[in-house]
C-alpha cells in the first residue's frame, strides 16, 4: 500500500513539475515568433508572390491619379504653367518609384526596430525551469496527502497558465501573420502618393498606411519588453508557501498577457502623441 501512495505521489509531483517547465515552450515559441525575419523565407515568398500580383494594379492607380491631377490643371486653367506639368509628372515618378521599392521601405522598418528588438535584455527563457525547481523542494518534503491536495489546488491554475500560454504564443505568431499580410499589400497605398484632391488624402492614406505598420513592428518591441519583465518577475517566485506562490504567477501571467493585448493601443499613442 505504501508504495502505491508513494507511486502517486510522485506521478502528482511530476505532473505539477511538467506542467511548470512546459510553460517555458510557450514562451519561448511567442519569442521566437516576435523575433522571426518576416522578410526571409517562407514569410517573404508569400509576401513577394502577392506583392508581385498587386504592383500592376498600384501602377495603374498611380496612372489614374496622374491622369487626375493633369485634368485638374487643363481644366482650372487656362494657360498649363510647366512648373505645374512638372510639379504633377515628378509626384508621378515618386510615387510609381515609391511602388518599385515599398518592399524595401518596409524592410528598413522593420529591420530597425527588430534591431531594438534583439537589444532587449532577454536571457534564455527558462523561468518555467525556475518555477519547477523551486515548487520541487516544496513537493520533496510533503507527504502524500499534502501533495494531494496542493495537486488539486493546482490543477484550475495550471489549466489557466497553459491557456495563458497557448494565448501568448499565437499572439506572438499572429503579429507575423499580420506583418506578411501588410507587405504583401504595400504598394497600394503607395500608389496614392501622386493624388492631391485638396484634402490630402493621397497622402492621408499613406500616412496612415505608414502609421500602421510602425505599430505593428513597435508592438513586436512593447511584447518583448512585456516578456522580460515577465520572466524576471516570475523567477523570483518563491512556492515556500504554495497558495501563495501560486497566486502571484497567475496574477502576473494575467498581466503579461494583458500587456501584449494592449501592447498595439500603446503602441498607436506612442506614433499619435
Amino acid at each position: 500500500m505504501t508504495n502505491i501512495f508513494d507511486s502517486m505521489r510522485t506521478g502528482m509531483i511530476n505532473s505539477i513539475i511538467d506542467s511548470f517547465s512546459s510553460f517555458d515552450q510557450y514562451l519561448s515559441n511567442s519569442y521566437t515568433a516576435l523575433t522571426a525575419n518576416v522578410f526571409s523565407g517562407n514569410w517573404a515568398a508569400i509576401a513577394n508572390s502577392i506583392s508581385g500580383i498587386i504592383k500592376p494594379t498600384a501602377t495603374t492607380i498611380c496612372g489614374i491619379c496622374f491622369l487626375i491631377e493633369f485634368l485638374k490643371i487643363t481644366i482650372n486653367g487656362d494657360v498649363i504653367k510647366y512648373e505645374y506639368l512638372i510639379r504633377v509628372f515628378a509626384k508621378l515618378c515618386i510615387a510609381k518609384a515609391s511602388i518599385d521599392i515599398s518592399t524595401d521601405a518596409l524592410k528598413l522598418v522593420f529591420t530597425t526596430v527588430s534591431k531594438w528588438i534583439t537589444q532587449v535584455s532577454t536571457d534564455t527563457i527558462t523561468v518555467g525551469s525556475q518555477l519547477a525547481t523551486s515548487a520541487q523542494t516544496t513537493l520533496n518534503d510533503s507527504n502524500f496527502g499534502e501533495v494531494f491536495a496542493i495537486w488539486l489546488s493546482s490543477c484550475l491554475f495550471i489549466f489557466f497558465l497553459k491557456i495563458i500560454g497557448i494565448m501568448i504564443s499565437v499572439m506572438g505568431y499572429g503579429r507575423s501573420f499580420e506583418l506578411t499580410c501588410v507587405n504583401s499589400v504595400a504598394p497600394l497605398p503607395f500608389a496614392f502618393l501622386c493624388l492631391d484632391d485638396g484634402m490630402g488624402s493621397g497622402s492621408r492614406t499613406f500616412k496612415n498606411f505608414a502609421f500602421v505598420y510602425i505599430a505593428i513592428c513597435l508592438r513586436g518591441l512593447f511584447m518583448v519588453i512585456s516578456l522580460s519583465l515577465f520572466c524576471k518577475l516570475a523567477g523570483s517566485i518563491s512556492f515556500s508557501d504554495w497558495t501563495s506562490g501560486l497566486s502571484d504567477l497567475l496574477v502576473l501571467s494575467l498581466v503579461l498577457l494583458m500587456a501584449l493585448v494592449k501592447s498595439d493601443q500603446w503602441a498607436g499613442r506612442l506614433l499619435t502623441a
